[in-house]
């Protein structure tokens, strides 16, 4: 995930102007929500712990990027 990452944390995928992903169709497992759950993740958190989690980290993540809901 790393490498998508921009130096204040926020996507490089994201577009500022529509608050959209730019690879939605092609974004990698670990972007999609219920694909990294299941692949990676369910057998260490329960969904709703994993939902929760990812819900917080988009918080930050707009937040560092500036952006409101």
């Amino acid at each position: 995930m790393e490498d998508y990452r921009l130096p204040d944390g926020s996507c490089k995928y994201l577009d500022l102007e529509t608050n959209l992903c730019k690879i939605y169709s092609i974004r990698p497992t670990i972007c999609n929500v219920a694909a990294a759950y299941e692949k990676y993740f369910s057998g260490i958190y329960t969904e709703a712990e994993f939902l929760k989690m990812n819900y917080e980290a988009c918080k930050d993540l707009k937040k560092s990027a500036g952006i409101s809901d």
